[in-house]
């Protein structure tokens, strides 16, 4: 577990320079370059630390009080709006703080001059929309912590995983704010600069531009940057390590353990799982889906996969021509949506993301990981 929360840490400290985290990097940078001296420590160590709660044990606690699954980013959405606002309308700042400091009150005579708590709420609230490309490590704790109990050895890969992205993020702010620092004479625009920033990032995140600009750059960058990780957590140390930490002694067509000798070509990995526990299907005639049953004498491509998942986005445009250009041949895409974070449970959102990246084949939404578990599945995508 030790080498797991290194690994953890390393990969976090280079996802925070990769493309995936872009939609929430002017944010970061905004508000760790105006306000106090401690603003840009507030900020990481609310990030890190909403983070690795969103993504360990939130998916309970929406669970168990039946909250809906958007709530948490669309909350997030609401406090980036207002302190950009605040930041934008000197007024209105002055209240803002008024208010925080006596619901918050800090040693310096009640006011919050070394800007600790305000960025402790603005990274607070990025913690809960930042959705980095997660790789194998991340992927392997979310996974764990939304079909089983939860434990303090995955929280601790999950909060060295988010401390990674905080320190690499806490060095930006630092380097920002040396270079807003000269331009101190103008220290009033730029924080209005900064705020309006803010504004038009939430805004499109209201949107969904922000996973929008993701497949974007998806599909337009190398892999070496958009997944910095990638060489690093293919270790298989790192692997080993998350064999462990799932640990089920479950086996499926996902797992090797289930290939069985053939005198063809190909292994013969066993009988592939029905769709089960399921929810909404797309994209088919019958609100009822499809069965492997039915879909007996075709070949069946199950591709596992989530909206959010930029290493996902960039196998889509594949399944996008094998589905045009074998479907008359025989060749059924079945995509199966199973969430990374809960508001990715949302159907409309599911909806969006079809629409957006131009999906024609089948998806079926698979919230509770049910045919997840059923084919022994461990990552996105597979």
């Amino acid at each position: 577990m030790v080498l797991l929360v290194v690994f953890a840490f390393l990969a976090g400290a280079a996802t925070a320079v990769s493309p995936c985290v872009l939609p929430v990097l002017p944010v970061v940078l905004a508000a760790g370059a105006t306000g106090g001296r401690r603003r840009p420590l507030g900020v990481v160590v609310g990030l890190s630390t909403t983070f690795a709660f969103a993504t360990v044990v939130l998916v309970y606690v929406i669970d168990a009080l039946g909250l809906p699954d958007d709530l948490m980013r669309n909350l997030a959405i609401v406090v980036l709006l207002a302190f950009g606002l605040s930041l934008l309308i000197p007024p209105l700042g002055m209240r803002v703080e008024a208010w925080i400091s006596r619901v918050m009150p800090t040693p310096q005579a009640g006011r919050d001059q070394d800007g600790f708590v305000s960025g402790l709420l603005v990274g607070g609230s990025l913690g809960f929309v930042y959705a980095p490309c997660a790789g194998p490590i991340l992927a392997g704790v979310i996974t764990v912590s939304a079909s089983q109990s939860f434990t303090a050895g995955r929280l601790a890969v999950a909060l060295s995983y988010a401390f990674g992205t905080a320190v690499v993020l806490y060095l930006l702010m630092l380097g920002g704010r040396r270079v807003t620092s000269r331009l101190a004479p103008n220290a009033g625009r730029m924080q209005m600069a900064m705020g309006a920033v803010m504004v038009i990032v939430a805004v499109l995140m209201l949107g969904n531009y922000d996973t929008r600009f993701q497949t974007a750059i998806a599909d337009d960058l190398p892999s070496a940057l958009v997944n910095p990780t990638g060489e690093l957590e293919k270790n298989d140390k790192v692997k080993n390590r998350l064999d462990r930490l799932r640990n089920d002694g479950r086996q499926g067509v996902g797992s090797s353990s289930a290939a069985k000798p053939s005198g063809d070509e190909l292994p013969v990995l066993g009988e592939a799982p029905e769709f089960t526990g399921t929810q909404r299907w797309f994209n088919t005639s019958s609100p009822d889906g499809l069965t492997l049953a039915g879909l007996r004498g075709k070949v069946v491509l199950v591709d596992f996969w989530t909206y959010t998942c930029i290493n996902c986005i960039r196998t889509l445009p594949y399944l996008k021509a094998w589905d045009a250009r074998y479907r008359p041949k025989g060749l059924t895409i079945v995509g199966v949506h199973t969430p990374e974070f809960p508001f990715e449970k949302d159907a409309g959102n599911v909806v969006d993301a079809i629409k957006q990246n131009g999906l024609k084949y089948p998806v079926v939404q698979d919230n509770d990981y049910a045919t997840w578990d059923a084919y022994a599945n461990r990552y996105w995508p597979a």
